[in-house]
């Protein structure tokens, strides 16, 4: 998984730049920060009683049980349950004291967050495809499933789904080189 998530990740930077570079340069609009400001200003008015280093603890063993080769729907939702205590009660009440502990909590945040997301990505397809196995949907579904799945954040904050054509499709895609 390690090195599907460093070879995903070299690609998806590298469509962000290139991205980034079309795009041109644009009028900094303060408003945008306002999300930004939020989210920071969520942490470090808890108790101070829990550690950002715990919840990457718990969030790894979680993982280690629901995101492996095998899922299920029970799996899967324990994952997004623990997600859920994680981020939304466990983060909140660890203690920052200087920017260091804001960027290890920020960090711990994202990590829960994509966590969240592959748990929900995974619910999501009710079929088996490639190494995306479900004990609950053993079977390949063409029909419903051949297309990949986008996640973007809605009004609400939370991930909503759209689908495109599967980009390995051998009949008209373009198989992306190895990196």
């Amino acid at each position: 998984m390690l090195a599907a998530c460093n070879v995903f990740g070299k690609r998806a930077g590298e469509k962000a730049a290139e991205r980034a570079r079309s795009e041109g340069s644009r009028e900094f609009n303060e408003s945008a920060l306002e999300p930004v400001m939020n989210r920071i200003n969520q942490f470090g008015n808890g108790s101070g009683e829990g550690s950002w280093f715990d919840v990457r603890k718990s969030l790894k063993a979680t993982a280690g049980n629901s995101l492996i080769a095998v899922r299920s729907a029970n799996l899967l939702e324990q994952m997004r349950d623990n997600c859920s205590t994680l981020r939304y009660e466990q983060l909140l009440d660890v203690a920052i004291d200087n920017r260091q502990d804001l960027l290890r909590v920020l960090e711990t945040d994202n990590l829960v967050f994509t966590a969240d997301l592959m748990a929900l990505t995974a619910l999501h397809r009710t079929e088996s495809r490639g190494s995306h196995y479900r004990e609950d949907h053993p079977e390949r579904s063409d029909e419903n499933w051949d297309k990949s799945i986008f996640w973007k954040l809605g009004a609400d904050g939370e991930p909503q789904p759209t689908a495109g054509k599967y980009r390995q499709d051998p009949e008209g895609s373009i198989q992306v080189a190895p990196v």
